[in-house]
């Protein structure tokens, strides 16, 4: 089974700030369905603020989620 970004949220990037996410790894993936997201860009281990373990990328891990090392 491959890994996938596991984002429990709706993603969605106000229009004036797709300028920050990377054209080709990142901006394609930004405004999701939770569960729906299919960026790979720097897919991480992390628990999230809520104290839940996920596999999240670049776009979707957030502000005080702890990247978990090996």
């Amino acid at each position: 089974m491959a890994i996938k970004c596991e984002c429990p949220e709706t993603a969605y990037v106000e229009p004036e700030r797709l300028y920050a996410y990377n054209a080709v790894t990142e901006r394609p993936y930004t405004n999701h369905a939770p569960g729906e997201c299919l960026c790979t860009n720097e897919l991480r281990r992390y628990r999230t603020t809520s104290g839940a373990i996920r596999w999240l990328c670049s776009c979707c891990c957030m502000l005080g989620d702890e990247e978990l090392h090996s």
